[in-house]
């Protein structure tokens, strides 16, 4: 996730299905006094965040495919 440049991860974080901040989730489980449910519940937004890469990873390949190197990142630069 962390090899995303900036403005990758902030496309794939707003695929979240959250109304709440990507910080604000966060602090919510890590102030789960239990570990065990924390953990559960870390894993839980872990596999959320890789759903959340893979549709827009499937959604930007359409976008290459459909339109070609004209709105890679490296095309607007």
């Amino acid at each position: 996730m962390f090899q995303l440049v900036v403005g990758e991860l902030d496309l794939v974080l707003g695929r979240l299905d959250e109304s709440r901040t990507f910080e604000d989730v966060l602090m919510e489980i890590w102030t789960v006094k239990d570990l065990a449910r924390r953990r559960d519940e870390l894993a839980r937004f872990g596999d959320q965040l890789l759903e959340a890469r893979t549709k827009y990873e499937s959604t930007k390949s359409y976008e290459e495919a459909l339109f070609g190197a004209e709105l890679s990142a490296e095309a607007r630069a």
